[in-house]
């Protein structure tokens, strides 16, 4: 519920008299109030005294107890457009997997069935990762990976949160299909749209070893991270190379832990911070996570916070995991010392596995001496107020700040997009937007401005979203979506964030985009590579040219050379009795 023309009772304190004043004016008030969840809206016409008749007449009741109902609705399972239809995937019986690779991304139904079955046509040495995401814990899904259809006991299998459930195997090529079993294990009567994500990512070990685990001569981790400001950035690449991890002791579950402190010397007990950690790592092998503590006045390390894995709006190679420390809304107590704090790196034990595996099975002989687990950290802080000087940052009723922009889509290089496919700003505030969702929604304040050599140049005009919606299962980040085709190729742009204030009424108002600390994140390029990526190797990013992989041919590779058909499913190009068998 969305109320334009009520206030909460805190806020009315908040604003003291200036709510109401004292006119000679005859003045007219409309209220209107909808439902982020119904979908509906009323109004209301009075004037001021129809306000406080609202307020304290008992008509706020009702209103403020959908408020509570929307709200939590929209906290569990993020934009709600889709309740209505409750759109999904059907899914599939089996999974074909092409010489390059399978990655499957689907939103499905719980079912109040025990299970479903997907054969997994697994022809050459594989990497499988299967993660399955819920936005309301009360849905409870599982997968078991098995040999072949008549195995009893499973080879692997998810762990992870209630949430949150990820398992990563090494498979062998098989003559008979592996079979993926997806359990249900509890379901949510009042759940109107019981959805959950599942993702199926397989590649070839010897792609993986060349690619996901190539070493690119990046350092470890530095030991400490200086903090010489309130307002502080730090962002960097860092590796584990598996040299390092054979000597390296791991923790109790036989997963890395790499301490890295934040040394912030002008941390101040009395002020108030914002405190934003990000990991990206590769979604296949790696995964990293992290912790954050902080020493207590014994010297023992007390957890601040954990992160959490980031759901991917789109496609994407990378894992992102993310936590946000705001004080002022209870995440610090107030004897918390944040001058020491330690950030705690860890890397699963299945990642580590996994290369002593590919030694075994001699994938690491064939000209590869050493694999690294690749990952990239940022760090981020700032100053929002010191309870000595009651400083107006302290107001919990401004709106909510944009901290980062994380660009997904088909991505062909680093930093760089196909255009035609859809691509997505997912913009991540410090706080929920629950509030502010509606004029989110209906209000143009988003628009990618195309980069020019210089001034002169006629530019397209700006281009506007197709979709603005809150990412499932995270009030606190929105995506802005473009369509596919709607960017030229080979060209830079700059999302361009317009704000709307509502004077007095932070709720009327779009969120803070003015952040110093996101302008290098609004930009965005896409490839000049137009290639059929099913049937393309390589591509020349300065000519756009495509190299075509074996049987492809075609200024795209998207054609099959003489005497082989493209596979329907596979995308791959097959001799023709191939595929009349």
């Amino acid at each position: 519920m969305y109320v334009t023309g009520g206030l909460s009772g805190e806020q009315r304190e908040l604003l003291g008299t200036r709510l109401l004043h004292e006119t000679c004016f005859s003045i007219s008030y409309t209220y209107l109030v909808s439902s982020t969840v119904k979908g509906d809206s009323r109004t209301i016409q009075g004037g001021p005294m129809g306000l406080l008749g609202l307020l304290f007449g008992g008509g706020m009741s009702k209103i403020a107890q959908q408020v509570e109902r929307d709200a939590k609705i929209i906290d569990e399972m993020g934009d709600t457009h889709w309740l209505g239809n409750c759109e999904h995937d059907d899914l599939p019986s089996h999974l074909p997997i092409s010489e390059a690779g399978f990655d499957k991304a689907l939103r499905l139904l719980v079912q109040e069935k025990p299970s479903d079955m997907i054969d997994l046509v697994i022809e050459q040495d594989s990497l499988l990762r299967v993660t399955i995401h819920s936005s309301n814990s009360r849905n409870q899904v599982k997968a078991f990976l098995y040999e072949n259809a008549d195995a009893k006991d499973a080879i692997a299998w998810t762990t992870g949160s209630r949430s949150s459930q990820t398992v990563l195997s090494a498979l062998r090529s098989n003559e008979r299909a592996y079979r993926l079993k997806i359990e249900y294990e509890t379901l949510d009567q009042n759940d109107p749209c019981p959805s959950f994500d599942l993702r199926i990512m397989v590649k070839a070990i010897d792609n993986v070893v060349n690619e996901n685990l190539r070493c690119h001569g990046k350092p470890l981790p530095p030991a400490a991270v200086r903090m010489d400001n309130d307002d502080f950035v730090f962002s960097g690449s860092y590796s584990f190379p598996s040299d390092y991890l054979a000597k390296a002791q791991g923790g109790d579950d036989g997963s890395l832990e790499y301490d890295l402190l934040l040394d912030w010397p002008t941390a101040s007990p009395d002020a108030t911070y914002y405190l934003d950690i990000e990991a990206q790592s590769d979604f296949l092998a790696t995964q990293v996570s992290f912790m954050l503590f902080y020493e207590a006045k014994d010297r023992a390390l007390k957890l601040l916070g954990r992160s959490h894995p980031l759901p991917s709006a789109a496609h994407e190679t990378h894992l992102v995991e993310r936590l946000k420390l705001l004080e002022r809304e209870g995440d610090l107590a107030d004897d918390v010392e944040l001058s020491g704090a330690v950030l705690r790196i860890s890397l699963p034990s299945e990642a580590i596995e996994l290369l002593a595996r590919l030694k075994e099975r001699g994938h690491l002989d064939r000209g590869k001496s050493e694999v690294c687990h690749n990952f990239q950290l940022s760090v981020r802080a700032e100053l929002r107020g010191n309870r000595s000087d009651e400083s107006p940052a302290l107001n919990k009723y401004e709106p909510p700040r944009l901290m980062r922009v994380r660009w997904e889509g088909m991505r062909v290089s680093e930093g760089v997009y196909d255009p035609r496919t859809r691509l997505i700003a997912a913009l991540e505030f410090d706080r929920s937007l629950s509030g502010h969702y509606q004029l989110l929604k209906t209000t143009e304040w988003a628009a990618l401005a195309q980069h020019g050599p210089n001034d002169t140049q006629t530019l397209p005009h700006p281009v506007s979203p197709t979709v603005k919606k809150m990412a499932p299962g995270d009030t606190s980040t929105v995506h802005v979506q473009f369509a596919p085709g709607s960017l030229p190729k080979g060209t830079c742009h700059k999302l361009q964030l317009k704000e709307t204030h509502g004077g007095f009424m932070p709720i009327m108002s779009l969120p803070d985009f003015d952040s110093a600390l996101i302008h290098e994140d609004l930009e965005v390029c896409t490839s000049n590579c137009l290639c059929d990526w099913e049937g393309t190797s390589s591509c020349e990013e300065a000519t756009g040219d495509c190299s075509c992989r074996e049987f492809h041919t075609g200024d795209d590779c998207s054609q099959c050379v003489e005497g082989h058909t493209r596979d329907p499913e596979t995308g791959e190009c097959l001799p023709v009795s191939k595929c009349a068998d």
